[in-house]
């Protein structure tokens, strides 16, 4: 729904407004961007391999619909489970010449066996399809188009354009003078990529609700579209979106240690320990991922190691803080992070909002990562005013508004300098409230 937004993405960035005004699409398309562009290369590998073997699964099927393996027993195995094997185990040795020459021997033996005319076009079609993905690299546009265009499907179900208008939907990238790229989306997919240089952040973190804690195991399904391989092999589909997954499995890792080269030279361990240490006196506990039970664990002090407590059983408040200080234990430092948190304080207390915002000031000053989080709490809004103010990173501080248009659609508006803006939108439900009970007691008064 966002016909314009110019967005400073550095330090901290509060994105404050009503409901249903565009704030989580700002988080979701920074999020896709930051996905696909970090990622597409190491998952380029998994999707090639994944293309060859839904390919030669292809062959194998068609092949045995139309020829008798009892007259030609080489065939069956060859092109089976053989051809299947030895992509997979070539792909795994990342011999990509390996692999065009096992399709030529495949090739060649079909071609000496007599089959019927539409078979062998159509077996020459798809080893061609074959050499093709073999022929694509990591840098091909085709690749991040596709990497893009997958995890836009998975956080926008397939809508990512303006509803309200007609404008093209564009987005542009730049870093002081340098473009890095342009997208430009039609029919909900990417037309047009003009890239030019990788964005600067390598890592990228979407909290959207505390609940992804009490997921035990990731919620998938298994595709058996290839019956051919063993089920260790088959393909795995996510029933989440991608950000669900994403944060899931980084909160599941193994803590990174403190004792790290880099810790070590920049001395961010201690700073680690200290925000971990502020979060531990909020919640009264610890939370750790449990890598035998696999499930989250909140331990409360002053109590015997073994009792934990069950994620069901914690409130939601302590939770959003567990996430935090979770990730405290596993993100790398230095690093090229950017967290993104979708109104953090809907599972909060004033108060808590208020301890909240003064972690996320403390994690982008001593950590130096960037956070965009967007609110409708005044408490919340104001707290991160204050602090940023506190712990001298207004250079590093920005407060946009999002408002809609009269079409329906919002523009997204940088108000650092005039924050009172902020404040007088969110505060109309206060004054609403002011007039009702005026009303009633004006309305007593005559009656």
């Amino acid at each position: 729904m966002i016909k314009e937004a110019d967005i400073d993405v550095k330090g901290l960035v509060v994105i404050a407004g009503e409901n249903d005004t565009g704030k989580s699409t700002v988080g979701k398309l920074l999020y896709s961007l930051v996905r696909a562009f970090s990622k597409y290369e190491h998952e380029f590998e998994d999707d090639q391999l994944e293309s060859l073997l839904s390919m030669a699964d292809e062959i194998y099927f068609k092949v045995r619909s139309e020829i008798d393996f009892g007259e030609n027993t080489d065939i069956r195995s060859a092109i089976g489970i053989e051809f299947i094997d030895q992509i997979y185990n070539t792909a795994e040795d990342q011999e990509i010449v390996a692999i065009s020459e096992i399709i030529n021997e495949k090739r060649e033996l079909l071609n000496q066996i007599e089959l019927p005319e539409d078979l062998s076009d159509w077996l020459e079609t798809k080893f061609r399809e074959m050499e093709k993905m073999l022929s694509l690299s990591a840098e091909d546009d085709l690749v991040k188009h596709q990497a893009l265009n997958k995890v836009i499907s998975s956080e926008f179900d397939g809508q990512i354009e303006n509803q309200f208008t007609n404008d093209p939907s564009i987005v542009e990238v730049t870093e002081g003078a340098n473009k890095l790229f342009t997208i430009e989306f039609e029919e909900n997919k990417v037309k047009n990529l003009s890239y030019h240089d990788p964005l600067y952040y390598s890592e990228v973190i979407y909290l959207e609700s505390p609940y992804v804690m009490q997921t035990r195991h990731m919620p998938m399904r298994v595709l058996p579209r290839r019956f051919l391989l063993p089920p260790s092999r088959r393909q795995s589909v996510l029933y989440s979106p991608l950000h669900v997954y994403d944060l899931f499995t980084l909160l599941s890792e193994r803590p990174t240690t403190d004792f790290s080269l880099s810790n070590v030279v920049t001395n961010k361990g201690d700073e680690r320990k200290k925000i971990d240490s502020i979060i531990s006196k909020i919640i009264g506990g610890n939370f750790h991922y449990d890598q035998k039970k696999k499930e989250f664990i909140y331990k409360k002090d002053g109590l015997d190691e073994s009792v934990d407590f069950k994620l069901n059983n914690i409130a939601t408040g302590i939770k959003s803080f567990g996430i935090l200080q979770l990730l405290m234990h596993v993100i790398p430092i230095p690093n090229r992070s950017i967290v993104i948190i979708d109104e953090p304080e809907v599972h909060l207390h004033p108060s808590w909002q208020i301890k909240y915002a003064q972690l996320l000031v403390l994690l982008v000053k001593e950590l130096d990562i960037t956070i965009i989080v967007n609110s409708h709490s005044p408490y919340f809004i104001e707290a991160m005013k204050v602090f940023s103010d506190k712990y001298e990173l207004e250079e590093k501080t920005n407060f946009y508004l999002t408002q809609k248009n009269k079409n329906q659609s919002s523009v997204i508006k940088n108000v650092t300098k005039d924050l009172d803006t902020i404040f007088e939108k969110l505060t109309e439900p206060f004054m609403e409230l002011e007039d009702i009970a005026l009303g009633d007691k004006y309305d007593n008064r005559n009656n």
